[in-house]
């Protein structure tokens, strides 16, 4: 089944997108010049990616940090469902594209952390942000059955969507960072519409409606990227 959350993640894939997506058409798309390098949804042109970018306040910093500790997170989530049998189908697609959509965008975030002057955090630092599964839940992800494990982890993606929309939202007041403003922009826009098609998801992988998709205690974001 084709849903617009897994073509947004497959056309920021290939056009190297930061995080969530907008509508691929010719009309809005950055050219692949504008986007190589996968630094942001308005990557600048050839000529100006040379410059270095004006260093983020703290806002940018933790931002950039807190998105890279949902990725790692959301990595170890990816490879247990991809390692499963019984999982449905659009829920192995879109784990597959996602894992590779923020493997990119994570290490984007750190190219720029390091060009602004920056260490960048450990994401196993960071502890348990809002949104993310604790150990325990982590835990429950890794031993259940597919289709348990499905529900767990399109839960989890829906907390951090969540989690990540209001970071985004945060960090445009109180950020300075021309990157991460388009990058946040870009969560804001896309990422209300890629939760409606998680929950669709998950409403097919827990037909009982055993889980009600708010993401109270479970969830994976930024969508996402953009979560």
């Amino acid at each position: 089944m084709t849903r617009r959350l897994v073509q947004c993640a497959v056309a920021a894939l290939a056009l190297g997108l930061l995080v969530g997506c907008t509508d691929p058409s010719p009309q809005t798309s950055p050219s692949a010049t504008e986007t190589a390098g996968e630094q942001t949804a308005a990557s600048p042109s050839a000529e100006q990616s040379t410059a270095e970018p004006e260093p983020g306040n703290q806002a940018d910093i933790d931002f950039a940090n807190a998105i890279r500790a949902y990725h790692a997170q959301s990595s170890q989530m990816h490879q247990a469902i991809l390692s499963k049998a019984g999982v449905p189908q659009d829920v192995l697609v879109l784990a597959g594209t996602l894992s590779n959509v923020q493997g990119r965008e994570s290490e984007d975030l750190q190219l720029l952390l390091v060009a602004w002057g920056e260490e960048p955090a450990d994401p196993a630092a960071a502890g348990t942000l809002t949104g993310m599964l604790t150990p325990e839940e982590l835990q429950e992800l890794f031993v259940g059955t597919g289709s348990e494990a499905s529900v767990i982890y399109l839960n989890a993606m829906i907390a951090h969507h969540e989690a990540t929309l209001a970071l985004a939202e945060e960090v445009l007041t109180t950020g300075t960072s021309p990157e991460l403003e388009a990058l946040a922009e870009q969560i804001v826009t896309a990422q209300p519409e890629e939760l409606t098609d998680l929950r669709e998801l998950l409403a097919d992988a827990d037909p009982t409606g055993s889980a009600d998709g708010t993401g109270d205690a479970e969830g994976d974001g930024g969508t996402g990227a953009n979560g």
